[in-house]
């Protein structure tokens, strides 16, 4: 069975950000990149990363996926489908948000 997505939804805290530029700039230029590419481009992105993040610890995976989800919603749900997450429907149809990894239980 696969594991099921867990984030908690919560703001950025202040010293993720840059002084100088705004979180959402941050984000902004991978997923212009991102939406530039053609869907196979997309699906091959996807398989390159999980392949590469494969052996990564669950958490760590959850912190990229949800990086990737800044940048467009479609990239963090492509990603997390790919490592075996499952994505609930909800969370598929969110636009934006901000989320770091639930904790995970001992």
């Amino acid at each position: 069975m696969s594991p099921t997505l867990a984030l908690k939804f919560a703001p950025l805290p202040k010293s993720a950000t840059v002084a100088a530029v705004g979180e959402n700039e941050v984000f902004s230029q991978p997923g212009h990149l991102f939406r530039f590419m053609t869907a196979d481009l997309q699906k091959r992105l996807f398989g390159n990363i999980a392949r590469l993040m494969g052996e990564l610890p669950r958490e760590v995976q959850l912190r990229q996926i949800c990086d990737l989800f800044r940048t467009d919603p479609s990239y963090g749900i492509g990603l997390a489908n790919a490592l075996g997450f499952s994505v609930p429907r909800a969370l598929s149809q969110r636009r934006s948000l901000h989320c770091t990894p639930a904790p995970t239980s001992a």
